[in-house]
């Protein structure tokens, strides 16, 4: 059985070549991120060039991909073409889910993280979380606070945090906390990333 990663590391999807140094650094897991780090000009190709990819060349750690929203054109085009037949695969990361019923449109056997990135999946953890296909709830710090008109924050971030934790042990679930962005402040790091683990996660993302 393949252990969930407890610092997976976003690798841009436009990026390939990025692989190879993300599986020889110190995470243990890679996220490979076909939604934020890609430029919507560049949306396709790195899509064909991750299935190219991921048919020739086996990641040798556990891995999940973030695929776009399954609300958008690429969203779906995402869940169309990628089959992935690799045993480290863990699944696909679904960001900006707010509403259950978008999650109908999955196969039946995938599995998914849920991204909480809006007030609104806030509110609806407690259905988001009952789809068997979900593994796990990971918090989406940054378009969270956006929204919320908040800084990314201990405190600020505090609630979210701790319903995340409380709706993913009731199912036995996974937990992500989200990524630390000050990349030069070790110290800060650790700190929060000790907070996390005191709370509840199960893991942290790592940029």
């Amino acid at each position: 059985m393949t252990l969930f990663p407890v610092c997976p590391l976003f690798v841009p999807a436009n990026k390939l070549d990025w692989v190879v140094k993300a599986e020889n650094s110190q995470a243990d897991g890679l996220i490979l991120d076909l939604e934020d780090s890609v430029p919507p000009s560049e949306k396709n190709n790195a899509r064909d060039a991750l299935i190219n990819y991921l048919s020739l060349k086996k990641i040798r750690k556990p891995f999940l991909i973030r695929i776009n929203p399954l609300t958008s054109e690429e969203g779906k085009k995402d869940i169309s073409a990628l089959n992935i037949n690799n045993k480290n695969f863990l699944g696909f990361i679904i960001p900006k889910i707010e509403n259950p019923s978008s999650l109908s449109v999955l196969p039946k056997n995938l599995k998914v993280v849920l991204l909480i990135e809006t007030p609104m999946a806030l509110e609806n953890l407690g259905l988001l979380r009952e789809d068997k296909r979900v593994i796990g709830l990971a918090l989406g710090g940054a378009d969270l606070s956006a929204e919320l008109g908040s800084d990314m924050s201990w405190d600020a971030l505090l609630m979210a945090r701790s319903m995340i934790v409380l709706q993913a042990s009731k199912h036995g679930i996974i937990t992500i906390d989200t990524a630390f962005l000050y990349i030069d402040d070790i110290t800060g790091l650790a700190q929060e990333s000790s907070k996390s683990k005191s709370l509840g996660f199960d893991s942290k993302f790592a940029i």
